[in-house]
């Protein structure tokens, strides 16, 4: 449920991004007449924008942008309201067809330049500071997203507009809840409910659209947190209230039957997670999966139903029909691809060879689903990182500040401010001296201490990146393999066990060592002790280690080290830096590939090579490997790392005193060579 729960919660993010689509196009439709006047958009501009939205949400953007390009053309002197319709859908075609926020954000800036000092359309210019903000934040500006909500929610109170309150309540709930804080989404999207009702009864998107809206979007969070019941309840009402009211737009048919099966695949979605009433998702699902295919208006949400509908399936013992609807949404996806249907379909084909007991092909679509899930992730792990209360509350300060900065007053308030600031500066330096006089002895002994708490510290943090650094692999190969142990035929079973058996045996042996050296060192920091290390011996342990990763990969990992070569050192520390060296081989080189293990004493010295066939490095790339300007990097199967274990390598390889160099070709590989000091003769 876990894996099911984290797959819908990417899913879900596509969604709401069409759902904010349509709230904004929805409140950004104008009027047009026969001819472009003063303050109204040219009727050909406004009616290719709006067939053009709809084609681009049908997946013919290129096919939109020559449409509208084409009647641009034809209107030799727009006045502003018609080139306001253009940037619009110039700022829609960047954010939905071409996903490129850099674009978006110019044609709304043009939008923004025709509103300017142009008051009567604060409405319009309060949806477009709400888009700013949206893009902005799909780029990771976050700070500069919520000053554009902040600007939003500033205007509607301005005006004192009601039923703005209740757009900017909608759009900031659709916000919390892609940053997965839907505690906060469901008061916004209540208040926007309640807020609605100040709307115009005959206005279609505020007084019906949206609050049908509201309530799905309530159940939706709900659902997130695993509250069924009140998620279902939630769902039923937003389907009853659609049954009161759509009597009342019958225009509005196409929207009316998409609403409904959108808000039907929830509900069936949902029942489907809880498990107690598989008849009722059964028939949810398949009413929303027929009105799908009924008014082909959202697309998007009709692949994520009809992947539901395989999931029901599965779970009610019925893999053909499943397996039916896979091969439909496959093609639909290629046709038009969605990140979030691809996801899913991942997992729903993991979940479908798992139920046919089709180990491998099983444990294929697990590891794909599994990468792409990271992937999907990491592209949106910035936009959860702050509370849009914690920063509305930070700029409502800002502005409380700003506001009395221009009172009559402030002379007066920095005059008492500047005799504060004054005694406290006093009373300050009278604290400093007096401290000064009576600790100036101690404060050698404070430096030493707070030196040597500042080493430890950075010591653990060291160690608890190695442990995850090298754990990282083995242990994922492990949790991959055991929710299958069962179905393995009885003469693999034998193979599979001693395979899990190394890789434990090894794992916790790693994790002795590691623990025994650091008990060791954790009271002084890191130290070095040397002894007679066996180099043969490090990189057959190793390569067990991580035998499983290569494997997934099918890389070949070739111990070449010649028996007996030794080496002087802390034997912990080699340790780690030959693991980290030959696990990154592994992380960058491409499937199929090879790494090698070189070893052998040269006179006085003994030297250690990790070879790969890996993607290379440029020389810019070499330039930072050692240092902390490397970074987290990603491998050729997505693999993520800390972005520390190099500079340990170069850390304890001089103080083993040692030397680390690296040569390497971009597409053909790299070379890590350590040269360590040999123990005397005599103690070989």
């Amino acid at each position: 449920m876990q894996s099911e729960a984290n797959q819908q919660m990417t899913s879900l993010h596509s969604f709401f991004r069409n759902r904010l689509y349509l709230c904004i196009v929805l409140l950004w439709v104008t009027g047009s007449c026969n001819e472009p006047m003063d303050g109204k958009a040219d009727t050909r501009m406004a009616e290719a924008s709006h067939k053009g939205k709809d084609m681009i949400d049908a997946g013919q953007s290129m096919s939109a942008k020559m449409l509208n390009d084409s009647v641009w053309h034809l209107i030799p002197h727009a006045n502003k309201a018609t080139k306001r319709e253009r940037y619009e859908f110039l700022s829609f075609y960047y954010t939905y067809g071409k996903k490129n926020a850099d674009s978006n954000l110019l044609f709304i800036d043009s939008t923004l330049a025709q509103l300017e000092d142009r008051t009567e359309d604060y409405e319009y210019l309060f949806n477009t500071m709400f888009q700013k903000g949206s893009a902005l934040l799909s780029k990771g500006s976050n700070n500069e997203a919520f000053e554009c909500f902040y600007a939003a929610k500033k205007l509607a109170e301005k005006y004192e507009d009601t039923c703005s309150f209740a757009k900017l309540n909608n759009n900031l709930g659709l916000v919390s809840f892609r940053q997965q804080r839907y505690n906060e989404a469901i008061s916004y999207f209540r208040n926007a409910f309640y807020e609605s009702a100040h709307c115009g009864a005959l206005d279609f998107t505020n007084a019906f659209f949206l609050k049908q809206s509201h309530l799905d979007n309530i159940g939706l969070s709900f659902e997130r947190l695993a509250a069924y019941d009140s998620a279902i309840q939630y769902y039923q009402l937003a389907l009853a209230f659609i049954k009161r009211n759509e009597g009342k737009y019958n225009d509005h048919e196409i929207l009316n039957a998409t609403a409904r099966a959108v808000i039907l695949g929830n509900l069936g979605g949902c029942y489907l997670k809880q498990g107690k009433d598989m008849n009722a998702a059964y028939a949810a699902l398949t009413e929303s999966y027929r009105l799908h295919n009924l008014v082909r208006y959202d697309r998007k949400d009709a692949q994520l139903t009809a992947l539901k509908l395989a999931q029901y399936h599965l779970a009610t013992g019925q893999p053909d029909a499943a397996e039916a609807l896979l091969k439909t949404t496959r093609t639909a996806i290629d046709s038009l691809h969605n990140a979030a249907c691809e996801l899913k379909w991942l997992y729903t084909m993991w979940l479908y060879y798992d139920t046919v007991k089709n180990i491998p092909q099983a444990y294929s679509y697990h590891l794909a689903y599994t990468r792409k899930k990271d992937s999907f992730e990491a592209a949106t792990e910035h936009i959860t990182n702050t509370s849009l209360s914690e920063v509305f509350n930070r700029l409502s300060q800002q502005s409380e500040i700003s506001d009395l900065r221009k009172d009559n007053g402030i002379k007066n308030i920095y005059l008492a401010t500047e005799m504060l600031f004054s005694l406290m500066a006093v009373v300050i330096l009278y604290l400093i001296w007096r401290n000064y006089r009576n600790s100036r002895t101690n404060v050698t002994r404070l430096t030493t201490l707070n030196e040597q708490v500042n080493e430890l510290n950075n010591f653990k943090t060291r160690l608890l990146a190695i442990i995850a650094h090298d754990l990282r692999s083995p242990l994922a190969s492990l949790s991959g393999m055991m929710p299958m142990i069962e179905d393995f035929k009885p003469e693999e079973l034998t193979e599979v066990k001693e395979q899990i058996t190394r890789q434990l045996n090894a794992v916790n042996e790693m994790l002795d060592n590691l623990l025994r050296w650091a008990s060791t060192s954790l009271t002084t920091g890191e130290a070095t002790s040397s002894s007679v290390i066996d180099i043969k011996d490090i990189a057959r342990k190793n390569k067990e280690l991580l035998l499983a990763a290569a494997d997934i990969k099918n890389i070949e990992i070739a111990d070449k080290v010649i028996p007996g070569t030794l080496a002087a050192g802390d034997e912990e520390q080699i340790n780690v830096v030959i693991r980290n060296l030959i696990a990154n081989a592994i992380k960058f080189t491409q499937p199929g590939g090879r790494v090698t293990i070189y070893g052998k004493r040269a006179g006085g010295h003994t030297t250690i090579s990790i070879t790969d066939t890996g993607i290379g490095m440029t020389e810019k790339q070499i330039n930072k490997l050692f240092t902390t300007e490397h970074g987290r990097t990603y491998g050729t199967d997505g693999e993520r790392g800390v972005g520390l274990g190099l500079l340990l390598c170069k850390e304890y390889v001089d103080a083993n005193a040692g030397t680390i160099t690296v040569s390497s070709t971009v597409g053909k590989g790299s070379t890590f060579t350590i040269i360590l000091p040999a123990p005397p003769e005599a103690d070989t």
